[in-house]
């Protein structure tokens, strides 16, 4: 027997087990690895001229459909048709596109053919439960942001590094996004400025993207309980400060989550953002300041300063800046910072980290961090890792930090 059946074999039994580790569990856990494994399946039996023609042609151009697919409100379209389907004459709404289009091997043939709608009879199409996601503004957007505002810069990065020596990129008005979209402003400048509309998919998209993994605020996950409530004594002791929190979410999960906590936090962030907020729609320790954080910080002493997904938007320069300003507000002995972001392993790093690295090339010239680059940023402004908290290998992490010094202290 060869080598390669061998593995297929091997592949198989495994996709066996972990099916039914799924079937009794029910679980993330034995979800993701169960993918993971009919991955390598795939992986181990497909020739390489199938790779390239499902994902230089195939995945592209479902990408496309799927797009055409969300302008012409086809999937509510079949939302509405229900188990019995439509076929594409009944889907076109007169006037908006030409049947054939819909269907001669074009967008829903094309769908249908990559598992996104099912094709139940000749030109009869039926939505799934993917298609009816993608009636959904927090799925549905994530297609347009990536197709807008992405998609061409993956396009032009060879050209864009070739045109460099192959640099790795630094500098967010200097980038493959810039270097793409022909401006000088960074990915969320030109969002708000040049194309609101990217920028409200990109909102929704967010949502989207977090929706059911795993949260730090989780006494599960971050026993806060033991790690910030000791040397909370006063009452009008500041618990957290949310730097960059955008419309307070964590703060939102950390209350619900640790409901004895009833000490004041501070959402940050820019006016506009914060403007944006409903009245009364945050728990009532919360309270909201703008704030630019590459500007000193203005609540000192705090127990904590949280950063979650801020830092991974750039460079290490304008890191340093960032993290400047908060060690100064820190006080030694007693403040924490709480970084929740990747820390992509050294080794077999999950694909939902490394597409993330190549998205913060694309859009902001930055990247997703090992442990070394972390503790290695970290100490480049006197600060240090004193543990990094983890759940598993496809999610953020919560990096604890203190002041130089301060690590043994606080173990």
């Amino acid at each position: 027997m060869s080598a390669s059946m061998n593995k297929i074999k091997h592949i198989v039994t495994n996709i066996d087990q972990q099916a039914k580790h799924y079937e009794n569990l029910q679980d993330e856990a034995s979800r993701k690895a169960l993918i993971a494994e009919a991955q390598s399946l795939i992986a181990t039996l497909e020739l390489p001229r199938e790779y390239v023609q499902r994902t230089v042609f195939a995945e592209p151009a479902r990408n496309t459909a799927a797009q055409l697919a969300i302008d012409l409100e086809l999937f509510e379209g079949l939302v509405a048709a229900g188990e019995e389907g439509r076929n594409s004459a009944e889907l076109a709404k007169p006037g908006d596109a030409d049947p054939a289009l819909l269907f001669e091997a074009r967008i829903l043939k094309h769908l249908a053919a990559m598992n996104v709608v099912e094709e139940i009879d000749a030109d009869v199409y039926r939505g799934t439960a993917l298609s009816t996601a993608l009636t959904v503004p927090k799925f549905r957007d994530g297609i347009p942001f990536g197709l807008d505002a992405t998609g061409r810069v993956f396009l032009d990065i060879p050209q864009y590094l070739a045109e460099n020596r192959y640099r790795n990129p630094v500098g967010v008005s200097q980038g493959p996004f810039q270097y793409t979209h022909k401006t000088e402003r960074e990915y969320f400048e030109w969002s708000i400025h040049e194309n609101p509309k990217n920028g409200a998919a990109f909102k929704n998209y967010i949502r989207g993207y977090r929706e059911g993994l795993p949260s730090w605020t989780r006494p599960d996950f971050y026993p806060a309980q033991a790690e910030l409530a000791n040397s909370l004594q006063k009452n009008d002791a500041i618990l957290l400060v949310d730097v960059g929190g955008g419309f307070g979410q964590d703060l939102q999960d950390f209350y619900a989550n640790n409901p004895s906590f009833h000490h004041a936090s501070i959402l940050q962030d820019r006016p506009a953002i914060l403007s944006s907020i409903a009245p009364d729609s945050l728990h009532p320790s919360i309270s909201t300041m703008p704030h630019d954080f590459f500007t000193p910080q203005p609540v000192r002493g705090a127990r904590a300063y949280h950063l979650h997904s801020i830092l991974h938007n750039w460079d290490d320069a304008h890191c340093r800046t960032i993290l400047g300003h908060l060690r100064d507000a820190m006080t030694p002995g007693y403040s924490k910072m709480l970084i929740f972001e990747n820390v992509v392993p050294d080794r077999a790093a999950h694909w939902q980290m490394t597409r993330l690295d190549w998205l913060m090339m694309a859009t902001c010239a930055a990247l997703e961090r090992t442990e070394r680059q972390w503790r290695e940023l970290l100490g480049s402004v006197g600060l240090v890792v004193r543990r990094i908290w983890s759940v598993d290998e496809t999610t953020e992490s919560l990096i604890e930090v203190v002041v130089e010094g301060d690590e043994e202290e606080r173990m």
